[in-house]
């Protein structure tokens, strides 16, 4: 049984990968970033992902 890519290039930088309780994975991006002093000035993302 193998890997394939199923996101690549689709949401950008993905920085955590955590496992749900329902065996699916978290999944948070971080792209534009907050680098300066205007609020909610990023894209970042959180994403669940269903295994199997």
């Amino acid at each position: 049984m193998g890997c394939r890519a199923q996101i690549n290039g689709t949401y950008g930088r993905l920085r955590t990968v955590e496992p749900a309780p329902d065996g699916g994975l978290w999944l948070t991006t971080s792209n534009l970033g907050d680098k300066d002093s205007i609020p909610d000035n990023s894209d970042e993302q959180l994403f669940h992902v269903q295994l199997g």
